[in-house]
Formats: structure tokens, sequence, C-alpha cells
């Protein structure tokens, strides 16, 4: 997976970073679609599946390296707390928010 510093970053494989989208869907859940849209769009863009539960985001760091995905990162964490105070402005170009539902 990708390191924090290489997101939206360029590398010999992939166009530079003013050429890549950096995307992000918050609640990212079991990773169903994050993985989905990020298998679809390794050739342009960067994705980042923000998600509260660790358990969660475990299930979709390892989906993700099964599938050899290289333009995913999976960020553990409180989206109202990390989006604002941990990203720098202007990071992601599209931000989603798919079905979110309280931690249980």
């Amino acid at each position: 997976l990708l390191q924090q510093e290489e997101v939206g970053g360029s590398s010999p494989s992939r166009p530079p970073r003013q050429k890549r989208a950096v995307r992000i869907e918050v609640c990212s859940g079991n990773g169903d679609w994050v993985v989905e849209q990020a298998e679809a769009s390794q050739d342009r863009a960067d994705w980042i599946a923000l998600e509260l539960r660790h358990d969660r985001c475990v299930h979709i760091s390892r989906k993700a390296t099964k599938m050899g995905l290289r333009n995913l990162v999976v960020v553990g964490g409180d989206a109202g707390d990390i989006i604002p105070n941990r990203f720098p402005k202007n990071l992601a170009s599209h931000i989603y928010v798919n079905f979110p539902e309280p931690p249980a």
C-alpha cells in the first residue's frame, strides 16, 4: 500500500501529482466500494479510505494488498478530526460519503 507521503505523488509507474486526483471515501466500512474504485482508476487517481473502526481498516488493507493495489491508503480515525486537522487543504479532488453508520 502507499505510504502517506506517496499519496498523490509520482513514481516511474504513475504520472506526476498534478495529473493524479486524490479521492477520499469517508466511512469506508468493509471497503468494497473504495477498493473497486481504486482498482478501476489505478492509472489516474490515488484513494484514501477513511474508517473509524480498526477491524474494518485491517479488512480494507488486507483486501487492497491481496489485489495488489498501489493507489489506496487506509487511514483509521474520526473523519471530523482528520480531514480538517490532519490533511492539507485542497488535498482531495473528491470526497465521498457512502452509507455511513454510527459505530457499534
